[in-house]
C-alpha cells in the first residue's frame, strides 16, 4: 500500500511475472516448456524471456499444421506440431503467444499440457529496454505517486493501479475488470459535439477520425463538417488513409505522409507490422517529420489525438504553443514507453494547471492505454 489519495491508498501489490514464476516450476519439475505459436507474438515472448532470463528454458515451439515437423528451428530452438504434445510422457508447460487463439483448440491442448493463457504484452519494449519490473516501479515510485495525485477521479486511479500491476505480473485480470471501448474519444470525457477543428497524430489508415465520426453523428445527429489534419508517417498507412478519407466528403480534411515531433527535421523509420512502426536510429526509411506548433500555430485547434509509438513526449513538447494558446482537449497514448506514465502527465500539467487528467485502458492486455487532459 503505497500512497494516500484522500482516504484512498494506491495498491501496487505484484512482484514478479507470471511466465517467469511459471517457467521456473516447471523446470524445477523437469518438464518440457513450449511456446505455441511462431509469429511477431512469439518474438515479444522470446524478448521478453531473454531479459528475464529464462528463455533458455525454453524447450522449443509448436504451431498448427507444422509442415516440416521438427526440421524447422526459430530463435534456434525447435519447431513441431501442436499434435506432438500428446506423445510427452509427462504434460508439458504450453505458453501461449497467439492472441485470440481458439478456444476449442486451447481447450484439446489443455488435455494433455499445462497452458499459460496471460498478457504476453507484459513482456513488450517498445525499445529494446528492459522490462516494465516491480524493480522498475520501485526505483521510480516517488514519480508514479506524483502522477497517480494529477489523477481526477477514482477511475484514472483504478486504470494506474490496474495497468502497473498488469505489467509487472503478467497477468489478465486487471485490466479485463477496467477495460473499455470507444478509444480516444472517451464518454463524458471528450465534447465531441464541440470539436470544430482537430489534429490526429499516428492516424494509421483513418480508423480514428472513422471513429470519431459516428461518436459525433451519434451526438449530434450530423455528419461532422469542421475540419481535420491526419499526419502519419507510414507510406502504406498513409495511402490506405487517404481511400478511406475520400469517402468523407463534408469534412475538410487534410492527409500529410509526415510524421510529428518536437522540430521540423529527416528522421529514420522503423517499419515493422502496420500499426507499430516507429521512429528509429536503426530505421530504413527516412521520413520527414514537423512539430504542431509550425504546422498549426495560428489555427484554432479544438482537439489532439496522439498515437506515435512512443515520441509523444517530444510531440507534446512540438506543440507547446498551440496547447498553450488553444487549450484543445488531448488524447495521449501513455503505454509505449515504461516512462510514459511519469513524464507525458507531468509535462501536460506544467504546461497548463488546469487541465484535469483522466486514464482509460482499451485493451485487457498492457498496452492501448491514453491519457486525457480537459480543461477543467
Amino acid at each position: 500500500m503505497d500512497n494516500n489519495y484522500g482516504d484512498r491508498k494506491m495498491n501496487i501489490k505484484e512482484t514478479s511475472n507470471i511466465f517467469f514464476k511459471e517457467i521456473e516450476c516447471a523446470r524445477l519439475q523437469g518438464k518440457n516448456i513450449y511456446i505455441l505459436g511462431a509469429g511477431s507474438g512469439a518474438g515479444i515472448l522470446v524478448n521478453g524471456l531473454k531479459k528475464l532470463g529464462a528463455f533458455a528454458y525454453i524447450t522449443g515451439f509448436v504451431i498448427d499444421n507444422c509442415p516440416d515437423d521438427g526440421e524447422i528451428y526459430k530463435f534456434g530452438k525447435p519447431v513441431m506440431d501442436t499434435s506432438k504434445l500428446n506423445d510427452e510422457t509427462d504434460k508439458p508447460l504450453v505458453i501461449l503467444s497467439i492472441r485470440g487463439y481458439s478456444e476449442i483448440k486451447k481447450r484439446k491442448i489443455e488435455k494433455y499440457a499445462n497452458v499459460i493463457d496471460e498478457d504476453i504484452m507484459s513482456l513488450w519494449t517498445l525499445d529494446g529496454k528492459e522490462l516494465f519490473t516491480r524493480e522498475y516501479y520501485d526505483n521510480n515510485k516517488a514519480a508514479f505517486i506524483e502522477t497517480y495525485n494529477l489523477l481526477s477521479d477514482e477511475k484514472s486511479r483504478d486504470c494506474l493501479e490496474a495497468y502497473i500491476n498488469s505489467k509487472i505480473s503478467g497477468k489478465y485480470d486487471y485490466l479485463a475488470k477496467i477495460w473499455e471501448e470507444n478509444q480516444y474519444f472517451a464518454e463524458n470525457l471528450i465534447d465531441i459535439g464541440g470539436v470544430t477543428s482537430w489534429i490526429d497524430c499516428g492516424a494509421y489508415d483513418g480508423d480514428s477520425y472513422i471513429s470519431f465520426a459516428e461518436n459525433y453523428k451519434e451526438i449530434t445527429g450530423n455528419d461532422f463538417s469542421g475540419k481535420v489534419t491526419l499526419y502519419e508517417p507510414d507510406k502504406n498507412n498513409y495511402d490506405r488513409m487517404v481511400e478511406n478519407m475520400s469517402k468523407y466528403k463534408t469534412v475538410s480534411s487534410k492527409c500529410i505522409n509526415k510524421g510529428i515531433w518536437k522540430k521540423k527535421t529527416t528522421l529514420m523509420f522503423y517499419t515493422g507490422d502496420t500499426t507499430s512502426s516507429c521512429f528509429d536510429d536503426g530505421g530504413s526509411v527516412a521520413v520527414d517529420v514537423d512539430s504542431i506548433d509550425d504546422l498549426h500555430r495560428y489555427e484554432r485547434v479544438d482537439f489532439i489525438k496522439m498515437d506515435i509509438e512512443g515520441s509523444e513526449l517530444m510531440a507534446l513538447q512540438g506543440g507547446k504553443t498551440v496547447i498553450e494558446n488553444n487549450h484543445p482537449a488531448l488524447a495521449v497514448c501513455v503505454y509505449h514507453k515504461r516512462e510514459d506514465l511519469i513524464t507525458i502527465p507531468q509535462y501536460i500539467h506544467k504546461l497548463n494547471s488546469n487541465y484535469k487528467l483522466y486514464l482509460r485502458a482499451y485493451e485487457r492486455w498492457s498496452q492501448e492505454l491514453v491519457l486525457y487532459a480537459v480543461e477543467g
